[in-house]
């Protein structure tokens, strides 16, 4: 599974994907932000602190592919996976 560190460019919600060669558990343990790729191109947003829906709704989530900023699709697991996010470039 891909993981993407993310990082911030310009505003403080704006979050920016750099591809990485770590694991999952290496991003958890080192990273405030970092996307996992999901079911097909779908992106779970992490967070090393706990986030409530609206803590991370706010934040301009982009694209590992294309670097457009991406939609939230679907909802929470728990307060450190956050949303899913999908863009439209994956439905070439």
């Amino acid at each position: 599974m891909a993981t993407f560190k993310l990082i911030n460019k310009g505003k403080d919600m704006a979050k920016f994907p750099a591809s990485t060669s770590c694991n999952e558990q290496y991003a958890r343990e080192n990273y405030d932000f970092y996307l996992t790729e999901e079911m097909g191109h779908r992106y779970r947003l992490h967070a090393k602190d706990a986030h409530f829906t609206d803590d991370f709704l706010p934040y301009e989530i982009h694209c590992p592919r294309c670097y457009r900023e991406m939609k939230c699709v679907g909802g929470p697991r728990s307060l450190h996976e956050l949303g899913l996010y999908e863009c439209n470039c994956t439905k070439y």
